[in-house]
Parts: C-alpha cells; sequence; structure tokens
C-alpha cells in the first residue's frame, strides 16, 4: 500500500493519504503517522537522486526482464523506480523499503538483476555508462543509499549470474544450502538438502 501511494504521489497526484489505505493501514496496525512519514521520506529521498543525476526520464513499477541480456526466459521483476539522466549516460534504479532489516545497495542482487532488466529495456539509450542502484530505506536512514558501478562491471556480473543458473539446472549439481540463501525459499520445511546441512548452517 505504501509502495502504490508513493508512486501515485511521485506521479503528481495529491500529497494526502487516500483515505481508502489509513483505513486499510489502521486496520493492520499501522498508523497514518507511520505512512505519512515513509512516504515523505521516500519522496525526499527520490527528489534528492533526480537531482544529482540529473533524471530527465522516470519510470515506476516497471516490469525488467534480466534474462534478455543473460539467455533466459525464467527470470523477471518489477523496478519500483528507473530513471535514466539527461545526458543518457546514467542509469538509476531504485527500490523503496519499509522494514527495518538494512538492505544495502552495495552488489545487491535483487538490485543488480532490475538493472540487467532496465538496460535491456528497448526505451533505454545505448550510451548508458553508469549504472546507480538506489535504496529508499526510511525506517533505516532518511537519506537515500547508493552504490554505482559500470555498465562492464553489471554485464560481466550478468555472466557469472548466468552460470550459477545453469549449475542450478543441472541435476548433478550439488546443492549448498545456506541461512542467507535460503532465508526467504518456501521449499526449505521440505527440503532435504536444507535440512541434512542445517547444523553445519546453524553453525
Amino acid at each position: 500500500m505504501v509502495h502504490g501511494e508513493f508512486e501515485r504521489i511521485a506521479r503528481g497526484g495529491v500529497q494526502e493519504l487516500n483515505l481508502d489505505v489509513i483505513l486499510e493501514l489502521e486496520a493492520l496496525g499501522y498508523s497514518s503517522e507511520w505512512a505519512s512519514e515513509m512516504l515523505s521520506v521516500s519522496l525526499a529521498g527520490l527528489a534528492k537522486i533526480a537531482r544529482e543525476h540529473d533524471l530527465d526520464r522516470i519510470q515506476f513499477e516497471q516490469r525488467v526482464d534480466p534474462g534478455r541480456l543473460i539467455g533466459r526466459t525464467d527470470c523477471w521483476g518489477t523496478a519500483d523506480v528507473i530513471g535514466i539522466s539527461r545526458d543518457g549516460r546514467t542509469l538509476v534504479v531504485a527500490d523503496l523499503k519499509t522494514g527495518r532489516g538494512y538492505v544495502d545497495p552495495r552488489g545487491n542482487e535483487q538490485m543488480g538483476g532490475y538493472a540487467l532488466g532496465a538496460l535491456a529495456m528497448d526505451e533505454v539509450p545505448t550510451t548508458i555508462e553508469r549504472v546507480v542502484l538506489v535504496i529508499l530505506q526510511p525506517p533505516i536512514s532518511n537519506e537515500p543509499m547508493q552504490w554505482s558501478c559500470t555498465v562492464t562491471d553489471l554485464r560481466r556480473w550478468g555472466e557469472m549470474v548466468k552460470r550459477r543458473m545453469l549449475l542450478a539446472d543441472d541435476p548433478t549439481t550439488e546443492p549448498t544450502p545456506s541461512a542467507k540463501a535460503c532465508q526467504w525459499c518456501a521449499a526449505k520445511p521440505v527440503c532435504p538438502a536444507y535440512a541434512g546441512g542445517n547444523r553445519a548452517i546453524a553453525a
């Protein structure tokens, strides 16, 4: 809901929170003050990165397909914000996070995937030289958290991802479960590899 309001207001909508959203948030135990603070900080962060990187074009909630660059048809995502600088040399990919678990933009794999997908978009110019990954996370920082790399580095990372995905497809590959890699996996409770490696993971 906060993401939806972020997009609506960033596109030039009325600044006040939608009443339906306020009622829904309150039913879930979140105050309108909390939501307003999240939005105020994240919108200010977006305005700051737009100025800093001289963004000329900004898109919201854009489906991206990193598989187009690495030869896969089974990976895609939705980027909260994609921006292109006026000179066509910088691509900014930003993600809004409202949780309290710190999300680091440095080498962030989710954001890297979004950036690869953004590079593959027809409307993104081939003149892009630098990619900036931005995390907007009001519970952690009032400032946008940024990390940048060259397009060459991003494409090199994409090739590594491609190799890893091919290994994951190979039935002879030995699984390597870890607390971090398996954190959000829905199959974890019934996964024999995770159960078998549980002692090592706990240690």
